[in-house]
């Protein structure tokens, strides 16, 4: 999970016909990438690889790490956001089988978990 990124395409689907997110369904899946990362491995998000990349600049850096803790903020768990925390939730699950199952080193960079298994998530 070190080098996984969550694939472009699959955070518009996680987001789709969930009311009232906003400009939350419309951004880059950094924000998903490191909830679903941190779910998998049961680590805190602050831990998570994409976080301590060279490829976010400092203030992007400090923008996700904001968004990540106001996602996480109990408060704020209603609506559309809790629907699609259990949409994170269950991705994330998937995708854990899915790295239990691998054979070693094959699982990396751009792997999905919602790709044949959509209409099970879009149920939650």
């Amino acid at each position: 999970m070190v080098g996984w990124r969550m694939p472009t395409s699959d955070w518009p689907e996680l987001c789709n016909g969930i009311p009232k997110l906003g400009r939350l369904a419309r951004q880059e899946p950094a924000l998903g990438a490191v909830l679903v990362w941190a779910e998998v491995t049961q680590s805190e998000p602050l831990n998570c690889p994409l976080l301590a990349t060279t490829v976010l600049a400092g203030q992007d850096r400090k923008l996700l790490v904001d968004q990540v803790g106001q996602f996480l903020t109990p408060t704020n768990q209603k609506a559309g956001r809790l629907k699609l925390r259990r949409r994170l939730e269950l991705y994330a699950a998937r995708l854990a089988a899915r790295c239990d199952a691998a054979p070693r080193g094959t699982f990396g960079p751009g792997t999905s978990a919602v790709s044949a298994v959509w209409s099970t998530i879009g149920a939650v």
